[in-house]
């Protein structure tokens, strides 16, 4: 029912109508509290009257209440009164751009500040994740100011009961609000001629239906038609999905870079529409000023963009080009010109990713697109994809757990491994097929005819149509090799090259392998594997750079010196860099922060609930917890000198460097009595010693294993027992994944299995009475949690069914803690009364902590919450640097 001037509404009063629409009627109020004017927005009764779209509509509003930009018009509340339920809203003086556009089209100089406006307040919006669906003029008002207001933000949403129809019955249904200078056949018509195709279609909608109708009010703006006519819903709707916009009608002074972000806005496929609202208001602010140069730099934007924005790379790419054809060039598939171009790109969300979206990544061969592993807080990692030529971002679902990835030649699949199995992903479809099972996998190249090499202690070979694993290389114990990492093919598709890490030597080699031999040449020592690049260069990384060495693929040799292409490019461990190149010179890779994601340290619920911050460090790897609950060793990076472990005093809130050996330090243990500590030295995937140092004490460091500890493997400390006597660690031998050992220190200290396999196990974990131990096992060919007697492992138990990792026990030992694979943590009851029984896994909560080979989380000593590591969000996020033409900087 219509209400009249003087009706009360909670503390509003109605002063006047001023206008109605497919949402319900509108009228300016009076707040008597505030004593401001407002505008109350009754809603339809169906919507009033139906609970369930009422409560969607409330947890709408709360979100779209959170919105504050200058730019969009806010909400104040939800109002419920005499059973009338109202929005309550800014009121926007002004006209509408509607009644604007009935009096004909506009200038440049009035229509580009106007879009402008209107871009910033979408794009402020799509980073909040809010997309408006109902775009269109007489939802934008202008103040007599010049200020612009968008109006009815994520309203759609709100009030839309998810029609699945495309009758123009349903397309009708936009819950829209229209002045009287509009008919209600005009209200439909016009919300007709915004839609996006998809959203015609009744198909799900993204950011992109907004980039479609804002090229539609810019086209109407500046040639006072719309883009699609009609005399009917069902003729705006075909027009719609058939015709295109009358391009001769646009102005001829219109900037071909506008004429271009029209072009690209009101594309059809939304895969090649403009993926962000930062191209428009960039475009528009270039063609405002009028400079003849686009600058687009990062420092210009503000600091909460979307972290997906690709205003970079097109910046960079266009200023290398020159302005004249800037917007033409970003959005053309020509060839990109004889001259370097660089630019970086930031994963989504960047601020929540952990490092690991940057840290493995792989262009494709066509160097169109880079994938890479991306793991936001709450989830676990996926593919995603991000394409060069529009800018747009793809995460694929059915990747979780994604640990490396890399290309089919044909840029149509990706190979990428999960814990214990390796998966091709069909890009167009999104469709997962298990190619192999593995072990401890890391990256891959794939042949022309189909054969995939992958890292797995050795190389191995399996066909990409699936198969089982074969074996291509072998480790040399004579030279001391430990393990075979990053294989990447040359042009032949016989001939590969491979790191080999040496543990005696703490470095790891480049060599040449061909299938067929098991014979191979080392090229270099250097600190990655490598891509070969035409017209002949192998491309790898060295002391923190990225370099260029011209390399003769067919007689296997160098022809001339290394050259520096890039700074700062991230080793993620001995023997791998995050890096990738395609054969024709694309070049991506990490220039995040080199030494770690600065981390927090939380106490939380059994439940999640965050309970207070602990601290905030520069980077994190690895943490234990002591027996006071309050101190915390962490292996924390620390710049250029490598990982070191720290000591964080929670009660006095102050941070101690505990390592100052060379190399690096970490995997701290503690002893029960919380004195010492327990750690490895070395480089982790080459030959380690562990130490045992006292936390306050000034003596060195003393070895655990004796002073002649020199076995060529990689070890690091997982548990000391609670009477003192054992120390439990893992050891990765040659040729072989990881077993489970333990030094007597009552003994003589000389190592002894704890569990040993053909497979990995891994972070062993005793219980607090000493008889059992608990560790992780790929032996099915993912990893799963196992119990077993120590220290004869005789008997033994399987814990998880869904895969597992980083057990933790209770320290009364009566629950058992570990993460399945899809970051979610689970508790299991442990039963030892009349022998060893375990409850079915119960979840706890998602983990959302910092992504490591070590543990993120502890548990407290009363086992009522948790401390947990976290990615912080201070300092830069991760992000993607990429070099296009790179050659051109080799000749220079």
């Amino acid at each position: 029912m219509p209400l009249t001037p003087g009706t009360r509404v909670g503390s509003y009063e109605i002063t006047a109508s001023i206008g109605a629409g497919g949402m319900g009627e509108v009228y300016r109020a009076r707040d008597s509290k505030l004593k401001r004017d407002v505008a109350i927005k009754v809603l339809p009764e169906d919507v009033a009257n139906d609970r369930e779209r009422l409560a969607r509509f409330q947890r709408e509003a709360e979100v779209l209440a959170a919105l504050n930009h200058p730019n969009i018009a806010h909400i104040h509340g939800l109002e419920e009164a005499n059973g009338t339920t109202a929005l309550v809203m800014e009121l926007v003086e002004g006209d509408d751009l509607a009644e604007r556009l009935r009096r004909g089209p506009m200038a440049l100089d009035e229509a580009l500040p106007i879009a402008k406006q209107i871009a910033e307040a979408l794009e402020a919006a799509h980073e909040q994740g809010i997309i408006h669906r109902d775009l269109k003029p007489a939802n934008v008002k202008v103040r007599s100011d010049g200020t612009v207001k968008v109006l009815d933000f994520g309203l759609a949403k709100a009030l839309s009961q998810d029609l699945k129809s495309s009758s123009p019955q349903a397309l009708a249904n936009s819950p829209t609000i229209t002045s009287p200078a509009m008919t209600a056949r005009g209200m439909i018509l016009g919300t007709a001629a915004y839609m996006s195709p998809e959203q015609a279609k009744g198909k799900p909608v993204d950011k992109r239906a907004d980039i479609w109708a804002f090229g539609c009010v810019l086209y109407e703006m500046l040639t006072g038609k719309r883009a699609f006519k009609g005399d009917d819903v069902t003729e705006i709707i075909t027009s719609v999905m058939r015709d295109t916009p009358d391009w001769q009608a646009l102005p001829f002074e219109t900037p071909s870079a506008i004429r271009t972000l029209l072009r690209r806005c009101i594309e059809k496929d939304p895969r090649k529409r403009a993926p962000h609202m930062a191209i428009a208001r960039m475009e528009i602010d270039d063609a405002m000023t009028s400079t003849g140069e686009l600058v687009h730099s990062s420092a210009a934007a503000p600091q909460k963009r979307s972290a997906w924005h690709v205003a970079l790379p097109i910046a960079l790419t266009v200023i290398a080009l020159g302005a004249g054809w800037a917007g033409s060039r970003y959005f053309s598939s020509a060839p990109p010109p004889a001259t370097p171009i660089r630019f970086q790109i930031e994963g989504p969300l960047s601020a929540e990713f952990s490092q690991r979206v940057t840290a493995f990544l792989a262009v494709a061969p066509d160097g169109r697109s880079v994938a890479y592993v991306g793991q936001p807080r709450g989830r676990p990692g996926h593919v995603w994809v991000h394409s060069f030529n529009d800018g747009s971002a793809r995460e694929f679902e059915n990747t979780a757990g994604v640990t490396t990835l890399f290309w089919s030649p044909d840029s149509k699949y990706i190979a990428f491994q999960t814990p214990g199995q390796l998966k091709r992903l069909d890009v167009t479809s999104g469709t997962v097929q298990v190619i192999a099972a593995t072990g401890n996998g890391a990256n891959g190249t794939w042949a022309t005819d189909g054969t995939i090499l992958f890292a797995d202690v050795t190389i191995k070979r399996v066909p990409a149509s699936g198969g089982q694993p074969e074996s291509v290389t072998t480790i040399d114990t004579t030279k001391g090799d430990l393990r075979h990492a990053r294989p990447s093919f040359l042009p032949d598709g016989r001939r590969f090259v491979f790191t080999a890490m040496n543990a005696e030597l703490g470095r790891s080699t480049l060599q040449l392998g061909e299938l067929g031999s098991t014979t191979t040449r080392v090229l270099d020592e250097i600190a990655s594997g490598a891509d070969y690049v035409n017209p002949g260069y192998l491309v790898f990384a060295r002391d923190a750079k990225l370099m260029a060495r011209p390399f003769d693929a067919t007689g296997g040799q160098w022809t001339g010196d290394a050259i520096v292409i890039a700074d700062a490019v991230r080793t993620v461990s001995l023997g791998t860099a995050a890096f990738s190149a395609s054969i024709d010179g694309v070049i991506a890779y990490d220039s995040s922060n080199l030494f770690g994601q600065d981390v927090n340290l939380e106490w939380v619920a059994r439940d999640g609930r965050p309970t207070g911050t602990v601290a905030q460090l520069p980077g994190g790897h690895t943490m234990a917890l002591a027996v006071d609950d309050t101190s915390v060793a962490l292996e924390t990076s620390s710049g250029s000198t490598g990982n070191a472990v720290w000591i964080h005093d929670g009660a006095r809130g102050t941070r101690t460097r505990l390592t100052f050996e060379q190399g690096a330090q970490g995997h701290p243990v503690w002893s029960p009595e919380g004195r010492r500590l327990v750690y490895f030295d070395g480089q982790p995937g080459s030959m380690t010693r562990l130490l045992i140092k006292v936390v306050n004490g000034t003596r060195d460091a003393e070895p655990l294993l004796g002073p002649n500890d020199q076995t060529p493997t990689s070890k690091q400390p997982t548990d000391w027992s609670r009477d003192g006597r054992y120390i439990v660690y893992e050891e990765q031998s040659r040729g072989r994944g990881f077993e489970l050992k333990y030094v007597d220190l009552n003994g003589d200290r000389t190592p002894k299995v704890a569990v040993s396999t053909p497979f990995s196990e891994r972070l062993g974990q005793l219980s607090p009475d000493g008889r059992l131990i608990a560790f992780e096992s790929n032996e099915t060919g993912e990893p799963q949690i196992y119990v077993a007697t120590f220290p004869d492992a005789s008997m033994r138990w399987t814990i998880s069914s869904r895969g597992g990792v980083k057990p933790r026990w209770s320290y009364n030992g009566r629950e058992l803690v570990f993460l399945d694979l899809v970051g979610m943590l689970q508790s299991v009851g442990i039963n030892l009364s009349g022998g060893f029984r375990a409850s079915v896994p119960v979840p706890l909560f998602p983990l959302n902590g910092v992504d490591t080979d070590g543990y993120n989380y502890a548990i407290s000593r009363d086992a009522t919450r948790l401390l947990v590591m976290r990615p912080s969000q201070k300092g830069p996020p991760p992000r993607i640097s990429v070099i296009m033409n790179w050659p051109a900087t080799v000749a220079r």
